[in-house]
């Protein structure tokens, strides 16, 4: 239960909503924190509303579609065969098996520059991998991640994804198939991240990897966990 600010009627505002913010914001508004407020479809994460100012400071561009996932395995950054050839995870369709192309098929908000917010892919396999293995952090989901460490030396897709090939991280070996048990993940990441090596809880998409080598360079859709996501009711009353 609160109060409205300076006193102001409820009816001046538009909208309610629960935002995501760093700690040591210490109550300061960024203008960047993430709305939970259902909607099925439309724009599901955009940027906090001013107060003062009764207008929208949006973190995203305008979004229509429903968000939607996929990814396919395979190694574009460098000529291989057999187990090499299931080191690599993009987030793409695949139109073709026959020559493994692929094409853009990840729907997400594009966040504006200053958010406080990213994406990012993560590869998960118990026994295999000490710990969740980052695929690189992304804000437009058009284009390649920030960052390709342990790709080879050829040309790879202008998508979110990964080579697992090369410089593997202590206690990690590559190159490494990502076939067996294990899952993907698409997360919503605070930005700066205060803890780069962990995964945060906010999982966006997910999905089991392939269990066997005839799913290589199969597209495989991924869950929409937004439903998952924290969510809220108001009561709004007069006093």
């Amino acid at each position: 239960v609160f109060s409205t600010p300076n006193g102001k009627n409820i009816y001046s505002y538009n909208v309610i909503m629960i935002t995501v913010e760093s700690l040591a914001d210490d109550g300061v508004r960024s203008l960047n924190g993430l709305i939970f407020d259902y909607i099925e479809y439309g724009q599901p994460i955009h940027g906090q509303f001013n107060f003062y100012d009764r207008v929208s400071e949006e973190a995203v561009y305008h979004f229509e579609d429903p968000m939607e996932s996929s990814f396919s395995l395979r190694v574009h950054s460098r000529l291989g065969r057999g187990e090499r050839s299931a080191s690599g995870i993009w987030f793409c369709s695949s139109p073709s098996q026959l020559n493994c192309s692929v094409a853009k098929n990840l729907t997400m908000p594009v966040f504006r520059p200053e958010a406080a917010f990213t994406y990012e892919g993560w590869i998960e396999m118990p026994g295999r991998f000490p710990e969740p293995i980052s695929t690189g952090k992304f804000k437009n989901a058009e284009y390649e991640d920030w960052s390709n460490p342990y790709i080879g030396s050829e040309a790879y897709p202008n998508i979110p994804g990964e080579d697992f090939l090369n410089n593997p991280p202590d206690d990690f070996t590559f190159p490494t198939s990502l076939i067996g048990d294990g899952n993907v993940y698409l997360t919503l990441e605070p930005y700066p991240d205060p803890e780069p090596d962990a995964m945060f809880p906010f999982i966006l998409f997910s999905s089991p990897l392939p269990s066997d080598t005839l799913n290589i360079c199969v597209t495989t859709s991924m869950h929409n966990g937004y439903d998952r996501l924290p969510q809220f009711d108001a009561v709004v009353t007069k006093r």
